[in-house]
C-alpha cells in the first residue's frame, strides 16, 4: 500500500501543475484584450483630436485667403493672375525650413456680369457685377494618421456684389465719432490709414485719456474738456 501511494503522488501534482498553467494562460489573455482595448481607444482619441485641431487651422487659412484677396481687390492690387498665395512662415515667423515653406491658403477670384452668366477666372473686368473668391486653407499641424487627414484642408468660397471702383474709395472721417463722453483706455493705439488720421471727435462731454493712448490724429470736444 505504502508503495503504491508513493507511485500515485508525482501524478497528482502533475495534474495540478496544469492546471495553474491553464489559470495563468487565461489571465494574460485577459490581460491582453484589456492592453489592446485601452491602447485603440487612446489611438482614436488621438487621431480625432488631430483631426479637430487641423479642420479649425486649415478652415481659419482658407477664410484668410477670401479676406485677403478681397483686400486687394478693394485697394485696386488684384493679382495679376488672379491668384494668392501665402506660405506659413508668411504667418508664423518662427516656422524655418519646409515647414516655413508649407502653404497657408491659396485663393483664386473669378467674376461675372450677369448673375446667369459663367464665373471668368481673373481680375473682375469693367462690366463685371459679381466676384467669386475660391481659397483652399492648410493646417500647419496635420492629422496624425491617413484616417485623421481629412481636415488638413479645406476649402471656401465667397460671392460677392461688385461695382467697379466703388469698392476702393477710400475711408474718411473720424476713427471714433461719439454723441457722449467715451473713455480712451487701456493702451489703445489708433493709426492713421493710407494717409487719413484716425480722429476721435466727442460731440457732447469730456474725453479722458488715460494707460498709455495713442491716437495718430486729433482728438476733438466739441462742447466739452480733453482730460490727458
Amino acid at each position: 500500500m505504502l508503495l503504491t501511494s508513493l507511485l500515485r503522488r508525482p501524478s497528482s501534482i502533475a495534474d495540478d501543475r496544469g492546471n495553474a498553467m491553464i489559470a495563468v494562460i487565461g489571465l494574460l489573455a485577459v490581460t491582453s484584450m484589456i492592453t489592446l482595448t485601452v491602447t485603440g481607444a487612446t489611438v482614436q482619441a488621438l487621431g480625432y483630436t488631430s483631426l479637430s485641431r487641423a479642420s479649425v487651422q486649415s478652415n481659419a487659412a482658407a477664410e484668410s485667403g477670401v479676406d485677403a484677396m478681397l483686400a486687394a481687390l478693394s485697394a485696386n492690387a488684384c493679382p495679376a493672375t488672379g491668384q494668392l498665395t501665402a506660405t506659413q512662415g508668411s504667418v508664423d515667423p518662427s516656422l524655418t525650413g519646409s515647414a516655413a515653406a508649407a502653404p497657408f491658403y491659396v485663393s483664386t477670384v473669378a467674376y461675372r456680369i450677369s448673375t446667369s452668366a459663367a464665373f471668368t477666372p481673373g481680375c473682375p473686368a469693367e462690366a463685371a457685377t459679381q466676384i467669386r473668391i475660391q481659397s483652399t486653407g492648410f493646417a500647419v499641424d496635420e492629422g496624425v494618421a491617413d484616417s485623421a487627414s481629412a481636415g488638413d484642408a479645406s476649402a471656401v468660397q465667397a460671392i460677392y456684389a461688385w461695382t467697379p471702383g466703388a469698392n476702393s474709395a477710400a475711408v474718411t472721417g473720424a476713427a471714433v465719432f461719439s454723441y457722449g463722453t467715451p473713455g480712451l483706455a487701456n493702451s489703445l493705439e489708433l493709426l492713421s490709414f493710407n494717409g487719413n488720421s484716425a480722429n476721435v471727435i466727442v460731440a457732447e462731454g469730456n474725453i479722458v485719456c488715460s494707460n498709455s493712448v495713442f491716437v495718430q490724429g486729433d482728438i476733438v470736444a466739441a462742447n466739452g474738456n480733453i482730460q490727458l
